[in-house]
């Protein structure tokens, strides 16, 4: 998909498809290749298979690759139990680690916002499973008087766009 198709990055996810996102023989050899290849990693970070795919597990990832952006995709949410505390303890000692709120609490957006400062923040919707329109006006009231109107475009897409060289 990188090399074929000039996709920017490959996002893996161990809760859909059952397996640890730093799993030694599954998936660190595949994302050796998305380092190698000067690709984004994205990874789906939920709490609704923890096991597979807890912040902790993406610690690892960062710290063996540090120099590959890595997008931690729901920041630990969307289940019980929330998992982003440690989504943003993670993403705090890992500054190739971006956090995207999609499918989380706005509370802990702004939270990770807040700690981790507004250029390691993405806007997320998780569509088709939530409405983009909704979520696009949780983003504008949650962001009303709590960040700077830079921050805010940063959020929106700015951030996004830089990563994935867009």
């Amino acid at each position: 998909c990188i090399y074929e198709y000039g996709f920017p990055g490959i996002k893996l996810n161990g809760a859909q498809n059952s397996f640890y996102i730093d799993d030694p023989d599954i998936s660190i050899p595949l994302i050796e290749d998305i380092a190698e290849a000067g690709a984004v990693l994205a990874l789906h970070v939920g709490a609704d298979a923890y096991e597979y795919t807890h912040p902790f597990r993406v610690a690892k990832i960062a710290e063996l690759f540090p120099e590959m952006q890595i997008l931690m995709v729901h920041m630990g949410g969307a289940a019980v139990p929330d998992l982003s505390e440690s989504a943003i303890e993670i993403a705090r000692g890992n500054p190739n680690v971006t956090i995207i709120g999609s499918a989380v609490a706005a509370k802990q957006i702004l939270k990770a916002i807040k700690t981790l400062g507004a250029s390691r923040v993405c806007f997320g919707s998780d569509t088709p499973f939530a409405l983009m329109h909704v979520e696009k006006a949780k983003y504008d009231a949650l962001l009303d008087g709590e960040v700077t109107p830079n921050e805010k475009m940063q959020v929106m897409g700015g951030n996004i766009a830089r990563i994935l060289g867009l």
